[in-house]
C-alpha cells in the first residue's frame, strides 16, 4: 500500500492523518480509522484518486530518518542491552517457553533497574547483588 509501512506504522500514519484522510474518504472527524477501516473505505475508492494523495503525502528523507532512528532507540534500550549484559543470544535455553519466561524476566530485571534510576545495568546488578539477602527477607 504505502511500500515502506507496516500494519502497526499505518496505524500510525492514519492518526497523524486523521484530518486529511476525513476529507479524503468523508470519515467523521473524530473517529481516527483503524487499519481495517481504512481497508474497507479504500476498496470502494478510485485508485487515480487514491494515488495522487499517496503520492502527495510521499515521505521526505527527514521522516524516513526519524522512522530508523525510532526503530534503532527501542533496539538499543532493549535488545542490546538483553545480548550483550544479560547474553541472550548466546543462552542455552532450547525450549520455546522456558526461553520466553527467561526474556520476561530479564525485561522484568531491566525495567526494575531503570526505575530505580539506573542507567548502567551492570550497576545495577552490582547494586543488586550486595542487597539480594535484604530483598529476600522482604519477600517472605
Amino acid at each position: 500500500m504505502l511500500g515502506y509501512l507496516s500494519y502497526r506504522e499505518l496505524g500510525e500514519w492514519a492518526k497523524n492523518n486523521r484530518h486529511r484522510l476525513s476529507q479524503e474518504f468523508n470519515i467523521i472527524p473524530e473517529r481516527v480509522p483503524s487499519y481495517s477501516t481504512i481497508r474497507r473505505v479504500m476498496m470502494g475508492s478510485e485508485w487515480q484518486s487514491l494515488l495522487r494523495l499517496f503520492n502527495e503525502w510521499a515521505l521526505s528523507g527527514q521522516v524516513f530518518a526519524e522512522i530508523i532512528q525510532g526503530h534503532w532507540k527501542i533496539e538499543n534500550q532493549l535488545h542490546w542491552v538483553k545480548d550483550v549484559i544479560f547474553q541472550e543470544d548466546k543462552s542455552q535455553i532450547s525450549d520455546f517457553q522456558a526461553a520466553s519466561n527467561w526474556s520476561i524476566l530479564t525485561t522484568m530485571g531491566l525495567n526494575l533497574f531503570r526505575s530505580l534510576g539506573f542507567i548502567s545495568i551492570t550497576e545495577g546488578q552490582r547494586w543488586l547483588a550486595e542487597r539480594w539477602k535484604k530483598l529476600i527477607g522482604l519477600s517472605t
